[in-house]
């Protein structure tokens, strides 16, 4: 039986057990001088109940120097015995910042392994210019770490390293699924706005994650720092697949690279990393800059992705989806059914979709040149109007796009077997059918909203869908979409 946690007394008396299962009781005031639970790992599990524990951390002392988490780590005992923690909300601080310097640091400890987040939300602001990889959750995911339906609010910086809103830097077996970040990057390395970076020997997946939010350099614009970021992460390599995410993303002053989704990809050993019905909203610029990634290295593959936006190129290239695919030609890859409606300026090689092609990728992709200010037609996109662009016609048939109006709807709103929609959403382009939903007939099953600039997003059982054109009601309050 799970032992009751009703204050901060019994929370730190976890340390007692550090195996144990919990559940906590009522929401806890930790105070504003709240010691690391225990010295270790914690590889038991904790059912918050949806209850949220809020106060202010002490950091602490690791063999001379310093870190904060409310555990040291969250590592269960073996790939049977996961440690868990559901349920939870952490609204924290962490006392005296300057002093943190160890290499790793997050909310709930510096790493997750084996180890789950299940329906978990962090509220945090920290900022040092130490050398960490930093995260809202950890600083470090290895082996086999979980987080699902989890959130991060807040502002997080570091001097060096991954900075990320759920894990600074993730590698082997990392699952992040309908997860949402609302945040302030500040990062002298990589920055991402839901994982710093992702590098990994196995499989990590990252779907139905959406972000909103600002990266930039913490050390300001123009540091000389070799820096990157990317509305989802700096850097995926391997076997890293990205689906189904979206990022509203500002980002100026960063050095390096810079995409909407993906900052840089890149196939490692073999192991190539796929982007795939992912969208992002931009307002970015960079050395090499992309409305969704911003370099490609040796391999990516990309199908079924779109980005809006304004992307500026501060000196190499720039493009509206890709800013340079730089791939090995002995490599089979591609990109496919894509388009870019963002336009493109700056210094540079420039592109309506890509700056700089060094292979032959690209397949049935187009891009919007009226909005661009770009006429390229050398196989780096196909050029198209306005017009044309809001034309079903125009779009090839792998694309499995289908009219708006043609769809059919039912109580869990439009009941599309294609990809691709057209009509008024979205400003008359193409959309992902995965962004739309008709909210008349479903508050029942509703179990969030999420609202990220001009537009809303409500959560049906595990999917977050934005809604489209309707009235909704938030507490007392009514809202046009």
């Amino acid at each position: 039986m799970a032992i009751e946690i009703y204050n901060a007394t019994d929370l730190k008396n976890i340390e007692n057990d550090m195996e144990g299962d919990y559940i906590l009781m009522n929401d806890i005031d930790i105070g504003s001088d709240f010691d690391k639970i225990g010295e270790w790992s914690f590889f038991g599990t904790i059912d918050g109940q949806g209850y949220k524990i809020h106060g202010s951390l002490n950091p602490y002392d690791d063999n001379g120097d310093y870190g904060f988490g409310l555990f040291w780590r969250v590592m269960g005992m073996d790939f049977d015995n996961e440690a868990v923690i559901s349920n939870l909300t952490l609204d924290i601080s962490i006392n005296s910042p300057e002093i943190v310097n160890t290499t790793s640091n997050g909310s709930f400890g510096h790493e997750a392994s084996l180890a789950k987040f299940i329906n978990c939300h962090v509220i945090l602001d920290f900022e040092s210019t130490e050398t960490m990889d930093l995260g809202g959750f950890v600083g470090r995911g290895r082996v086999e770490h979980v987080f699902k339906n989890c959130s991060y609010k807040g502002t997080l910086a570091s001097g060096g390293n991954e900075v990320g809103g759920i894990c600074g830097d993730s590698k082997n077996e990392g699952v992040f699924e309908d997860c949402y970040v609302n945040a302030h990057i500040k990062t002298a390395r990589g920055g991402g706005l839901v994982v710093g970076t992702i590098g990994s020997t196995e499989s990590t997946t990252v779907k139905r994650c959406y972000a909103n939010g600002i990266i930039s350099d913490t050390f300001g614009a123009g540091s000389g720092m070799a820096n990157n970021g990317g509305g989802i992460t700096a850097y995926a390599g391997r076997n890293v697949l990205i689906e189904q995410c979206y990022a509203v993303i500002t980002c100026h002053g960063i050095e390096g690279e810079v995409g909407g989704i993906v900052a840089m990809s890149a196939e490692e050993n073999g192991f190539i990393p796929t982007v795939r019905k992912c969208f992002a909203e931009v307002d970015i610029s960079g050395c090499c800059v992309g409305g969704l990634i911003g370099a490609v290295y040796t391999a990516t593959h990309i199908k079924d992705c779109y980005a809006v936006g304004d992307v500026v190129g501060t000196d190499f290239v720039a493009g509206g989806l890709i800013g340079g695919e730089w791939g090995d030609a002995t490599i089979d890859f591609s990109f496919e059914n894509c388009y870019a409606a963002a336009a493109v300026s700056g210094e540079g090689n420039k592109g309506g979709l890509i700056g700089v092609v060094n292979t032959d990728p690209v397949v049935n992709c187009y891009y919007d040149s009226e909005v661009s200010g770009q006429e390229d037609d050398d196989g780096r996109g196909i050029p198209k109007t306005t017009a044309e662009m809001k034309n079903i016609d125009t779009f090839d048939p792998e694309w499995d796009i289908a009219e708006q109006d043609e769809v059919t709807q039912d109580e869990y709103g439009w009941n599309s077997n294609y990809i691709w929609g057209i009509g008024t959403a979205n400003n008359g382009y193409p959309f992902l059918w995965l962004e739309v939903v008709d909210v008349l007939n479903i508050w029942p099953k509703i179990g969030a909203i999420w609202e990220t600039g001009s537009d809303i997003w409500v959560k049906v059982g595990a999917v977050w869908k934005k809604v489209i054109g309707l009235w909704i009601k938030k507490g007392a309050e009514w809202k046009e979409n």
